[in-house]
């Protein structure tokens, strides 16, 4: 029998296992599934490792992340140049997170209430089937009627009735608003008349006004990742009605501990932390753009090996001994180790008999049991290694 993708790496409802080997396994898929791919979400520039699965129709897909990783209903994902909107997002055991994608068909543009021309992938609205085995249908309102979903966020919040969109080169008129889905918007639309006067149909803006309409874009992303002592210059642009214009600028930093900004975009990072930049117009201080800035040390993994020295048996009787053998990113690292001796159910052992000396650990086996013995050192800077010893019959 071919085990569904889900059946093989989500369902473990069949067998029972403790939440930390569960979390094992899970971690164990994301490192092993041949499904594991790079995506951004919301345009960040930091990409993030997630496993992609075929849904129910080609546009749809099923997406799984590492519960670490920050995922919402609504949010915008982008992978293989394509874009797809979160649906039905949810998190599982606190192991992993998942999520529907609907596949964006088009970009919901429109003039904001600060004037400036914004635009956001939208997704034809899809029933939910009763079960898995029944495919998901576009919800079909007539040849004159559509029913979209677009991320919720301070501009698509603010849509209502009546408001205007063009895409497929047709006019749309909103209906009726549903934002009772947390992260989504749900607009039901008729098609409307084109007006030839008010309507840009070369920008793809309906109700376009000619008169002072600004856009503004911070072309670093949504967020940037850095650390203490590396600047970072905004760049910006800046158009009036849709032509590049050169426009004075106002920047402000929420947090001037964690990293102060220049009057030309300049970022200096002073301190670990978390600070929001704010790019305005300075002739229209209502047209805005924020942008993320999150401040860390980067931690260096260091190449650790640590290995116990000395044979894998001993002999009734016997005596051995074991030292141990510490490397940092390939340097020999001389450190003191505490030496445990214990059974192989990690509690004390009548096996042997030990002591240890100078990093040297000395066992001596007792004249009539075998078994197994599990020796660990522990060295100064906390670096662990265990191995088994079989206590063997003399002859």
């Amino acid at each position: 029998m071919i085990l569904s993708y889900k059946n093989k790496y989500i369902n473990y409802s069949s067998v029972y296992t403790p939440a930390a080997e569960f979390k094992r396994q899970v971690e164990r898929m994301f490192s092993n599934s041949p499904s594991l791919t790079d995506i951004t979400i919301n345009n960040s520039i930091t990409p993030t490792k997630a496993i992609i699965v075929e849904g129910r129709s080609v546009l749809q897909k099923k997406l799984f992340v590492e519960v670490s990783q920050t995922l919402k209903n609504g949010d915008t994902i982008t992978f293989n140049n394509t874009k797809w909107i979160a649906t039905d997002y949810e998190e599982i055991a606190n192991a992993y997170k998942r999520a529907i994608l609907e596949s964006s068909l088009g970009m919901l543009k429109f003039i904001n209430e600060h004037g400036v021309i914004v635009s956001y992938p939208f997704a034809i609205k899809r029933e939910i089937a009763s079960s898995e085995l029944d495919d998901t249908r576009i919800i079909v309102l007539g040849k004159d009627k559509r029913s979209i979903i677009v991320q919720s966020n301070n501009d698509t919040i603010k849509i209502k009735k009546g408001q205007r969109f063009i895409f497929d080169d047709v006019a749309w008129a909103v209906a009726s608003v549903n934002k009772l889905i947390q992260g989504i918007v749900t607009l039901e639309l008729e098609e409307t008349q084109i007006n030839n006067v008010t309507d840009n149909l070369t920008l793809g803006v309906a109700d376009y006004t000619i008169k002072n309409v600004y856009q503004l874009k911070i072309l670093n992303g949504s967020s940037i990742n850095t650390t203490t002592g590396q600047f970072i210059q905004l760049n910006t642009e800046v158009r009036l009605n849709d032509e590049i214009v050169t426009s004075p600028l106002t920047y402000q930093s929420s947090n001037s501990a964690i990293a102060t900004v220049s009057n030309s975009g300049l970022i200096t990072p002073i301190a670990n932390g978390n600070a929001t930049i704010t790019v305005r117009l300075s002739s229209e201080p209502s047209v805005l753009r924020t942008i993320e800035l999150v401040v860390e040390n980067i931690v260096v993994q260091n190449n650790v090996s640590l290995q116990i020295l000395g044979r894998n048996s001993l002999k009734l009787t016997q005596q051995t001994t074991y030292t141990f053998s510490l490397t940092i990113n390939g340097q020999v690292v001389s450190e003191n180790g505490v030496w445990t001796v214990l059974g192989v159910n990690d509690i004390p052992t009548s096996l042997v008999m030990n002591s240890s000396l100078s990093n040297v650990l000395t066992l001596t086996a007792n004249n009539s049991q075998v078994g197994q013995v599990k020796i660990s050192v522990t060295t100064t800077s906390g670096h662990t290694a265990t191995r088994t010893i079989d206590i063997v019959p003399l002859f």
